[in-house]
């Protein structure tokens, strides 16, 4: 099962997060996001190792700027 978040920085932190990847076994999951959340502006939501959107769904897979745009 693929699984796709939009705006994951917003949906993807906390309970959520945990819910959906207790309950699907075999999965992947794709978040999209135009403001990641970086080490710099991260906040712990109770675990401190799921703070940033690159340690919640790994590897950016791709990413580009306003400019690139």
């Amino acid at each position: 099962v693929a699984i796709l978040f939009d705006e994951c920085h917003r949906s993807q932190f906390g309970t959520m997060h945990k819910l959906i990847s207790d309950n699907f076994k075999n999965h992947i999951m794709f978040g999209f996001t135009g403001t990641p959340i970086l080490a710099e502006n991260a906040k712990s939501g109770g675990d401190p190792t799921r703070r940033t959107t690159e340690q919640l769904f790994g590897k950016y897979l791709h990413k580009y700027t306003v400019a690139n745009a």
